[in-house]
């Protein structure tokens, strides 16, 4: 009964001319293809507050959302191991990394992302978009907003951004063609001496449909 996660779908949503809204728990994904990088649209589910606005060229969406709406019992501890002065073991900062409010471990975990499409064509379309995960403490304005991947990555708690960028297009009828790619951290080539590689992700994929009345 841990692991139970009935219903695994059930959500109120709203619909007015140029936006939606949706509300509960369903599968959401971001990009193309069934299996994509940046958030898999065959996941089971998310627990999720969505919004979107689109025109006839550009499409926002955004929502906050969690799978696991608690840190782990390794999580909290590593939010919650602190070091005394003087000592040389590593250990977190206790006014720099918890709950800038509070300063305490808030067990709370969910994600956000933000995504901005631009269709020129009628068959061509590009996207960019963000995701930050937010943990061990009470989400900010600045955890929420739109940013891109300009947020504070060293806010109080567990933080973590990725950005992601892709491109479609219909060369011809039936055929669909995307790539996308994606950020979560780089380094720039004098940056020898950094401790965290670059971490990148891409994919490739096109559909094609048969012409079926």
């Amino acid at each position: 009964a841990q692991y139970w996660t009935f219903p695994e779908e059930g959500y109120l949503a709203w619909s007015s001319g140029n936006w939606t809204a949706a509300a509960g728990r369903l599968r959401t994904g971001i990009g193309l293809g069934s299996e994509n990088v940046f958030l898999n649209g065959d996941a089971r589910w998310y627990d999720q507050v969505q919004f979107s606005w689109f025109t006839s060229k550009f499409r926002f969406f955004s929502f906050i959302a969690t799978s696991s709406s608690h840190l782990e019992d390794n999580e909290y501890t590593i939010q919650s191991y602190t070091t005394s002065d003087g000592d040389d073991s590593w250990g977190w900062d206790t006014i720099n990394n918890h709950d800038a409010a509070t300063q305490a471990v808030i067990p709370l975990k969910l994600f956000t992302y933000h995504r901005l499409e631009f269709k020129p064509f009628e068959r061509v379309g590009f996207g960019i978009g963000e995701m930050q995960l937010v943990g061990g403490k009470v989400p900010e304005l600045g955890n929420l907003l739109p940013t891109l991947a300009w947020h504070n990555t060293y806010s109080a708690g567990v933080s973590n951004v990725m950005a992601h960028v892709d491109a479609w297009a219909v060369p011809v009828k039936g055929l669909l063609a995307y790539g996308e790619f994606v950020m979560d951290d780089s380094r720039a080539p004098k940056e020898t001496g950094a401790s965290k590689p670059n971490c990148w992700a891409w994919d490739l994929g096109a559909q094609w449909v048969l012409p079926v009345s």
